[in-house]
Formats: structure tokens, sequence, C-alpha cells
């Protein structure tokens, strides 16, 4: 859980994990305002698994490519980074901020795999001109 870590808590970093799987509500702003946090307490991540849950209810604010610049930088992403999987990428704002932003801060990344909720696009079109905005990524 994003909550059992606390961000810039001594106890809660975790040296030893390379591979990191999480969900996230990306329509959820609470949840999201707690990722960077939580990345923090695992510097040596290598690998990230992000599962994008979809929300059941009323979306409760999206977030932006700025709100992740802001939160300053994330050791694992800067420095360690190599592989990033995102599931069922449903095409939201939110959802591609944070792929720009692991796609422009991770000096290290090699590999990100964006998986599709093919349910929420109703062609290949579709899917390139939401994830376009990477394309552009510094």
């Amino acid at each position: 859980s994003l909550a059992a870590l606390q961000a810039g808590s001594k106890e809660n970093i975790v040296p030893s994990v390379q591979i990191l799987a999480i969900e996230l509500h990306f329509g959820v702003r609470d949840a999201v305002k707690k990722v960077s946090g939580f990345l923090r307490g695992f510097p040596n991540l290598e690998t990230l698994h992000v599962q994008s849950v979809r929300v059941s209810e009323k979306s409760t604010g999206k977030v932006n490519l700025k709100f992740w610049q802001e939160g300053g930088p994330i050791k694992c992403v800067v420095e360690g980074m190599k592989k990033v999987f995102f599931y069922e990428f449903r095409g939201s704002k939110s959802e591609v901020a944070f792929l720009k932003f692991i796609a422009e801060r991770g000096r290290v990344l090699e590999q990100m795999v964006v998986v599709v909720a093919i349910e929420c696009f109703s062609s290949w079109d579709n899917v390139n001109a939401k994830l376009k905005p990477l394309a552009s990524a510094k």
C-alpha cells in the first residue's frame, strides 16, 4: 500500500528492492500524490510495473506533468530505472503525464512498454494520438 510508506522516513527505505509492482488509481488525486514519496523508498529500483486501475467513483482530479516536476527528483527514476511496464493504459491526461515524467527524467531508461485497455480505444490511431506526447519527451 502506498500509505504504508511515508515520504522521507529513513526506516521506510528499502534498498534491496529492484523490481516493484504497484496499482494506481490515476483518477484519484490523493492516491497519485503519494507515489513520489513511495518511490523514494526504493532508491535501487530498476523495473517498475504499474497497473492503472479503473476508477469506479467520480474522478477527483487530474495531475499534469508540472505536478510531477514540482515534486523534485526521485532517485530511482533518475539513476536506476531501466524498465517501465504500464498496464491498462486508458489514455487519461494523468497517465500520460506520469509516463512523460518517467521518460524525461529517466537517465538510464532503456525500455517503456505500454499495454492499452483496448476497450477504451476505437482504433490504433486513437492509441497513437494519446501516446504522441511521449514522443516529444525531452
